[in-house]
């Protein structure tokens, strides 16, 4: 097999820039340019500063990275694609690789055959962290208004407890508030023990300890109305 050279490097980015699809590379390509690049580091530290070869080298060296690093890119642009398709499911690159010899519906696991073993381990690395941070996401978005929620019932009946007794409260210590929901309300239990199911625009008779907790939380609006007990 030829070695590499900047001529087959440009080769290989002229190929990856032509298709859509991942290409099909010497799965140590990688490698290969890694010796390419350290074969030319070493003959330029053998040759004088004064000599034309020297500078001829280094202009070959510095043209070479830049080839690599649009080639990596491009390659890379196209894993993480891949990354984000089979992140979507259950599908692991493992499983598309055995999904492939059965299904035609995966019309991107074929390039997954075109993979080096280094691409392999970002693929990867990137399907997991694209889950990873989708989880962390979604529960954020999706989990608040239920903490919130339960929160919010926890603290009602917290107080709750601590006013009841076993007795009969004395309710002149308190004021019952008219308010409007303006949110649907799960489940909680009022000073007298009653749990309440609010739902939006319900208008509902509450202790003005409790109102006040939903007012602050903005899922009810006061009325302008008091009932003294």
């Amino acid at each position: 097999m030829k070695e590499m050279d900047i001529i087959l490097l440009k080769d290989l980015l002229d190929k990856e820039r032509s298709k859509q699809a991942l290409q099909p590379v010497d799965k140590d390509v990688y490698k290969e340019i890694k010796e390419y690049f350290n074969r030319l580091r070493r003959q330029i530290n053998e040759i004088g500063d004064a000599s034309k070869k020297k500078l001829f080298l280094i202009d070959e060296l510095n043209s070479a990275e830049k080839i690599f690093n649009f080639f990596f890119e491009k390659r890379l642009g196209k894993i993480i694609n891949i990354a984000t398709r089979l992140a979507k499911g259950t599908d692991s690159r493992q499983s598309a690789e055995i999904q492939r010899s059965t299904s035609s519906n995966i019309k991107y696991s074929d390039t997954i055959d075109n993979l080096t073993t280094y691409e392999e381990k970002i693929l990867d690395l990137l399907i997991e962290s694209i889950r990873s941070a989708r989880e962390i996401m979604l529960n954020d978005i999706y989990k608040d208004e239920e903490e919130e929620s339960s929160t919010l019932i926890e603290n009602i009946e917290k107080k709750s407890d601590k006013i009841y007794t076993g007795r009969v409260v004395d309710k002149n210590k308190y004021r019952n508030v008219i308010v409007r929901a303006i949110e649907d309300i799960p489940g909680f239990v009022d000073i007298d023990r009653k749990k309440y199911i609010i739902r939006r625009e319900d208008i509902v008779v509450l202790s003005d300890k409790v109102a006040d907790m939903l007012l602050k939380k903005n899922l009810v609006v006061k009325i302008n109305a008091i009932i003294e007990d």
